[in-house]
């Protein structure tokens, strides 16, 4: 999808800050956002970057999601976590209760993009984020829907 645009973890929270706050994202979202993740894994595999990533589903690392007393409704917390053929369990992305939006900090700069590419394109076709602020043209023309999405 945006493979010839490196993003980076900075640029994704940017966005998210930009534009949403944790009230503004259900369990259902974060649920989204995990099919995100799994078409974006695919791609990564179908691309050549052979780690067969998938959602973890085993008990202690399946989907935790912890919705806010406040508000009933948004989250105060979430963490997705990824399998691979030689790992189980790693972070995938997580909606930390201070704030901070972690993505894959075990993955390199290319290991981590699918996790980037499903957050950003989670922002701009469910979140309905219309204004996100890529690196490069193509990226942007991608962003608003003029590109194709392979």
């Amino acid at each position: 999808m945006i493979d010839s645009t490196k993003l980076t973890r900075d640029q994704c929270r940017k966005a998210f800050g930009d534009n949403l706050t944790y009230r503004d994202v259900t369990p259902n979202d974060v649920r989204a956002l995990q099919g995100f993740l799994c078409i974006e894994y695919a791609r990564h595999e179908r691309n050549g970057n052979h780690m067969e990533m998938q959602p973890s589903y085993r008990k202690k690392t399946e989907p935790q999601i912890t919705v806010s007393e406040k508000t009933g409704r948004s989250i105060q917390s979430a963490f997705l976590f990824v399998s691979g053929f030689y790992f189980h369990g790693r972070e995938a992305i997580s909606f930390n209760e201070d704030g901070y939006i972690g993505f894959a900090g075990w993955a390199d700069d290319t290991n981590i993009q699918p996790f980037l590419r499903a957050f950003m394109r989670w922002l701009v076709e469910w979140m309905g984020i219309r204004r996100v602020a890529y690196r490069s043209a193509s990226a942007n023309a991608l962003a608003s829907g003029l590109a194709p999405a392979c």
